[in-house]
């Protein structure tokens, strides 16, 4: 059965409902003052940045010490801590459960604790390189950290206290936007 065009009129000009105008007014509060949305709870943000950057965190394993890394740059270049991998010229990368490629150290700098491993490129690849955060000042504001844990054993977890399993030293760390720090 047809409708009648000014049965169609009336339906299109109904008032909506309390509910759809309650839910309306909020989204056009939140739209137009960005102080009216509030920031989503650490540990949501702390499981999105998990679930986002976890493939990028790899385990390293020297003759002596087991590590973690995290890929930042499409080229292969995974930073880690030159504490954690010692004075080893190569590591082994553990890119993912079945994947695990020899890696060179590149260079490592003892006093600012940072070692850069290459791998070849088609052993990242389709793996998104972590952004790093070069603003100090951007960095500082933002009180909240999460590091990503690569642990012994183990699933890969997110951790806000920056108390990392044995071995877990060398992976990134997070502020609260997602950046790495």
């Amino acid at each position: 059965m047809r409708q009648s065009t000014a049965e169609t009129t009336r339906r299109a000009t109904r008032a909506p409902s309390p509910a759809r105008i309650r839910n309306r007014s909020a989204a056009s509060v939140a739209r137009a003052s960005p102080r009216a949305t509030t920031a989503s709870p650490p540990a949501l943000r702390a499981e999105s940045i998990l679930t986002t950057w976890q493939a990028s965190a790899f385990a390293l394993w020297t003759p002596l010490a087991h590590a973690a890394g995290f890929l930042a740059d499409a080229g292969g270049l995974v930073a880690t801590s030159a504490r954690a991998i010692g004075d080893a010229a190569s590591v082994e990368v553990q890119i993912s459960q079945t994947v695990k490629v020899t890696g060179t150290v590149i260079v490592a700098d003892a006093s600012a604790d940072v070692a850069v491993v290459r791998v070849h490129p088609s052993a990242s690849e389709g793996i998104r390189p972590v952004p790093l955060a070069c603003d100090a000042a951007a960095a500082a504001a933002d009180p909240d950290r999460y590091v990503i844990d690569v642990p012994l054993f183990g699933q890969k977890d997110i951790d806000e206290s920056l108390v990392l399993s044995a071995g877990g030293a060398g992976g990134p760390v997070f502020a609260g936007d997602g950046r790495v720090v």
